[in-house]
């Protein structure tokens, strides 16, 4: 059994897995209808955006069983597998609540506001909004790690969080 602090063993500060889940209950319990909570002008490191959990069906569910889908490549290309090329898979509700997140929020805003006081971004989400902080940390990685567009890699803290994918999804 291994010993010692979470942080430690992850790589990750004690108060920034507090903040984080601290700000993931916030938006999950007291921000339901917000698409997510962002915490400004805290500490001269960190940007925190926490992704509130559902309650609403369509968050959850799709048309088929496990709700699986291909992710979409032109956003998220290298979620493919290396050896056979085979797309992975993510849960359809979480995958069309990220587009509407992305497209009807000022999430991208925000972030490129915090990446220009050269802030380390943490997503994080409980519940539901962990597969939110997921997908927004491959986004992240797509757009601004990969290109390198930025040279800060994100912190993704789920709490309670469901599968979001595949076994493709977890390994690209």
């Amino acid at each position: 059994m291994m010993g010692g602090r979470l942080g430690d063993s992850i790589g990750v500060r004690e108060e920034v897995i507090q903040k984080a889940c601290k700000l993931s209950m916030k938006a999950h319990e007291k921000s339901p209808g917000k698409p997510y909570v962002h915490e400004k002008n805290r500490g001269p490191t960190e940007a925190f955006f926490a992704f509130p959990g559902s309650w609403a069906v369509e968050d959850w569910y799709s048309r088929r069983p496990f709700g699986e889908i291909k992710v979409d490549v032109s956003k998220f290309p290298s979620m493919k597998s290396v050896g056979n090329d085979e797309t992975a898979l993510v849960n359809e509700a979480f995958s069309r609540r990220f587009e509407e997140l992305l497209s009807r929020s000022s999430l991208a805003t925000e972030v490129e506001k915090a990446m220009s006081d050269r802030k380390q971004i943490v997503f994080a989400g409980h519940s539901s909004g962990g597969p939110m902080a997921i997908l927004a940390s491959i986004w992240f990685f797509e757009k601004y790690i990969r290109f390198n567009h930025y040279q800060i890699p994100p912190f993704c803290l789920t709490f309670g969080s469901p599968l979001a994918g595949n076994h493709i999804f977890s390994h690209a």
